[in-house]
């Protein structure tokens, strides 16, 4: 089960949806297995792709509307897909954030590994300093941050994640880009 919170309405109103049964209602010989989240530019519906299998081991990926609450049928792939970065990766942020147990990208999450290894996630950010309220949630329960992306341009999304990830109250973080070579340039 996984729960769904409307960001358009003002309390935030949430919903419950159970893959097992919307895959069920589809087609009961499929079982969820996984799931994505995706947001696309030209047309603004939401939807989780469920990764699904059979007992024969037969993968699908289909598609649920979040507003419907149910599958519209298999994936298909679309060209308004969010794909574009920005690309954290390429920068020294990437390792910078590792190195206190966050991955970035797209979205601010825990590093799975980095608990495993039984390391302590380094809380003093900015996003906790600005946001006390979601420290728990990101590193105690595993939430993660999810920008609206229809909103949010992925410069804004880079400058954001650059500002959260400093230390409290630095408002500057210092990073360099990093070459296709691995050369921090």
């Amino acid at each position: 089960k996984i729960r769904l919170y409307d960001y358009r309405t003002e309390d935030l109103a949430d919903k419950e949806v159970d893959l097992n049964k919307v895959v069920e209602d589809y087609d009961a010989s499929f079982f969820p297995i996984d799931f994505r989240i995706f947001t696309y530019r030209n047309n603004p519906k939401n939807v989780i792709n469920i990764e699904v299998k059979d007992k024969q081991g037969t993968m699908k990926t289909f598609v649920l509307n979040i507003d419907s609450g149910k599958v519209e049928g298999e994936y298909q792939k679309r060209s308004d897909i969010y794909e574009a970065g920005p690309y954290f990766y390429y920068t020294t942020l990437d390792q910078y954030a590792k190195d206190k147990g966050y991955l970035v990208d797209h979205l601010i999450s825990i590093s799975s590994d980095f608990k495993e290894e039984g390391k302590v996630i380094d809380t003093n950010i900015n996003l906790f300093e600005e946001y006390p309220e979601i420290e728990k949630k990101i590193t105690e329960e595993g939430w993660i941050l999810n920008p609206q992306e229809e909103y949010v341009t992925p410069e804004e999304w880079f400058d954001k994640v650059l500002h959260w990830m400093a230390p409290k109250g630095e408002d500057k973080l210092t990073i360099y880009g990093i070459d296709t070579k691995g050369q921090i340039s």
